[in-house]
């Protein structure tokens, strides 16, 4: 089925629909892979079982995902992290990727001051949590166990509207890390009356509302940041910072996890490369570009690298191109063709496209930039339970 290892798909692992918000954050690193999603929603939450039972469902988990032959396992859970991944690391011989409160980069923001770790009851009473309290921990740091937050939003993820944009988690914030998007008004909170929250008019939506400031209410004086410990908790990430204020960031564990996900494919040899490009590019007029192979060490991001070398000089359109055309062996951008034209001229439309690649009979209109197409992976959504459909507005 796989004609090489990097050509597997990559396996996310979540109790339910949290591990979502994760696999988002790896999409837009490595958009060229292919993921398995599997959500272990007959048993959400975990939060409230004890040790050994998340160890068991984890490797259950687990196993159904090399099934599917994954070239590499995120555990997109904190509380399954804590209590699972030393073990599936034991076991298996593929990467294994897991979460942590993120607690380091609070710290960081924090610098003493007041910082609210909201974390899963389960996840709270692991070694693994008390390790990272104790080494980024300060005497301003509240631990906050949540029994239900998770089950409620499972419950409740239609009703959760979806961010235009992503929050750059890698920047320290002056106020908070980026506005909320969401365009409603709730007049009617109430820990707030005469501020304008920026939350939709669902009904479905207030529980979720009431519970976020049950939970900040306690600790909002002197507040700097809030730890979001678990993954369902960041599809209401808005939410807590427009009660919390200016001045609180809210962080979470995400782009870490992606970051480390990238590291081990690329240090294992494991990253999906791009499709290869049809040499010779075919130009409009006839020609191909320089007569010369592109290699891959001169695309980036799907993308030709700009300017690119010619292997051996070549031709352009059966023009032979001066030494006046070229700079430290790679061709001037915009380079003359011979009956007008740039060498590297307009967006190549799908329609010149098949499977990803170039048409032989592809042509580039004349004046602007040859811009290669974007590979996209799959996503391929199971689970233990049924599959609910608002699961796909988060992929």
């Amino acid at each position: 089925m796989f004609t090489t290892q990097s050509e597997r798909p990559i396996g996310f692992f979540d109790s339910g629909a949290g591990g979502l918000t994760l696999m988002r954050e790896c999409r837009a690193l490595l958009p060229r892979e292919d993921f398995v999603y599997y959500a272990d929603n007959a048993n959400v939450p975990y939060g409230g079982k004890d040790a050994e039972t998340i160890e068991r469902l984890t490797m259950s988990a687990a196993a159904r995902l090399t099934d599917c032959g994954v070239k590499a396992i995120v555990l997109a859970c904190n509380t399954a992290t804590a209590a699972s991944a030393a073990a599936l690391r034991a076991r298996y011989k593929i990467p294994v990727v897991g979460l942590e409160p993120a607690l380091k980069p609070a710290a960081e923001y924090a610098r003493g001051g007041k910082i609210l770790a909201l974390l899963t009851e389960a996840a709270a009473r692991q070694e693994k949590f008390a390790r990272l309290l104790e080494k980024y921990g300060n005497k301003n740091t509240v631990v906050a166990p949540q029994k239900d937050l998770a089950r409620l939003i499972e419950e409740n993820l239609d009703a959760i509207p979806q961010p235009q944009f992503s929050i750059p988690h890698s920047q320290f914030p002056t106020s908070r890390p980026q506005p909320s998007t969401f365009n409603f008004q709730l007049s009617t909170s109430p820990l707030f009356p005469d501020r304008a929250s920026h939350f939709p008019l669902l009904n479905s939506h207030f529980p979720i509302l009431r519970e976020a400031e049950r939970i900040l209410a306690p600790h909002l004086a002197n507040l700097k940041a809030v730890v979001l410990g678990c993954t369902h908790y960041i599809f209401i990430r808005s939410i807590f910072e427009e009660i919390a204020g200016l001045g609180v960031a809210v962080f979470d564990g995400n782009a870490g996890a992606a970051r480390q996900l990238k590291r081990r494919l690329e240090e294992n040899g494991l990253l999906k490369m791009p499709l290869p490009l049809k040499i010779p590019l075919p130009r409009k007029g006839g020609g191909a570009a320089g007569g010369a192979v592109i290699p891959a060490s001169e695309t980036e991001n799907g993308r030709l690298k700009t300017p690119f070398p010619l292997k051996g000089g070549g031709t352009a359109d059966g023009a032979v191109i001066p030494a006046s055309e070229t700079e430290n062996g790679r061709l001037k951008t915009p380079f003359p063709l011979k009956g007008g034209g740039a060498a590297d001229g307009a967006v190549i439309p799908a329609s010149e496209t098949e499977n990803g690649r170039l048409t032989d009979r592809a042509v580039i209109p004349d004046g602007a930039a040859a811009l290669i197409p974007e590979e996209c992976g799959t996503t391929t959504l199971l689970s233990s339970g049924t599959l609910p459909p608002s699961y796909w507005r988060w992929v």
